[in-house]
Order: C-alpha cells, then structure tokens, then sequence
C-alpha cells in the first residue's frame, strides 16, 4: 500500500527509504521493474519505507500486514489518499479507490460482500482450474523454449 504526499523539508529524514533523485525522485527505478523495487524497498528498509516519487511528493508504503490492517481498517479516519488519487478522481470518479471519510466507508460496505470468505472460496475451483490451464501453456512454451509474454498471460488468468 501506497500513499503520497508533500512533506516539509524538516521531516525528510524521520522514515528510512531512498531519497532517489531530488527531481523525478525514483520514478525510472519504479518503471523500469516494479515489483523488484518493493521487494528491494522491503529488503533495505524494513515494514515502512518512504521515497521520493517526483519532486517534492513522497511516497509510504506499508509491508506488514498489523501496519496496513491499522491505516486502512482500525484507524482509517486519520489517514487520507493523498494528492495523488484526487488527480484520479477526474478518470475514475468518486468511488472506493479515490474517496475518503464517510463516502469512502458507504463504498467499501457496500462492496464488503463481495469478498466474503464464502465468496472468495465460491471461486476456488474456477480459479484452480484456470491456473492449471495455463500452467499446461506455460510447460508448452517450456518445452518448445519458446519465449511468451507473462503480463498478457496474467491479465488472460485474472479474466479467466
């Protein structure tokens, strides 16, 4: 989880994490391999790690789950999107994703349901079964060394 903010110059030094480059800040690590740059930011920095994203906006993420339970579920009024997710607003609307406060908690009840432990394991065999279709591509591609794109093969099994 991510949240971004401006912060004064005085507190820059209060949370461990890379400064990056004081203009685009670690914009092109970010883009060049996503996931590798949190496992990195986790590995170095430990549970709460903040860094620079572009300027003067940074950037905290929270890896254990108490941290993220507690921000998001048991103490969510004191925290806010950021500048960040109003500048999503204009594309996506209010909804779950950019709304805070009392719209914000409306939104996540009334999708509440939907991930119900019930529900998640309603899908348990129709998630299985994609997995293991594309697992037998996957020992094709292995086979033959045939190379394939993975993020067209996730996104297949995330609509799967």
């Amino acid at each position: 989880m991510a949240t971004a903010t401006k912060e004064p110059v005085s507190t820059l030094r209060t949370m461990p994490g890379p400064l990056g480059n004081p203009v685009f800040g670690v914009m092109r690590e970010l883009q060049r391999d996503q996931l590798g740059f949190y496992m990195k930011l986790r590995r170095q920095y430990g549970d709460i790690v903040r860094f620079r994203v572009l300027g003067p906006i940074f950037a905290y993420v929270l890896f254990h789950p108490n941290d993220i339970d507690y921000v998001l579920r048991r103490n969510q009024q004191n925290y806010h999107k950021g500048i960040a997710h109003q500048r999503f607003k204009s594309l996506l609307g209010e909804g779950l994703l950019t709304s805070d406060g009392a719209l914000w908690r409306r939104e996540r009840r009334l999708a509440q349901p939907a991930f119900h432990r019930q529900r998640i394991a309603g899908f348990a065999t129709t998630m299985t079964e994609a997995t293991a279709q594309m697992l037998e591509r996957w020992q094709d591609y292995a086979q033959s060394g045939q190379a394939f794109d993975i993020a067209a093969e996730m996104t297949r099994l995330t609509l799967a």
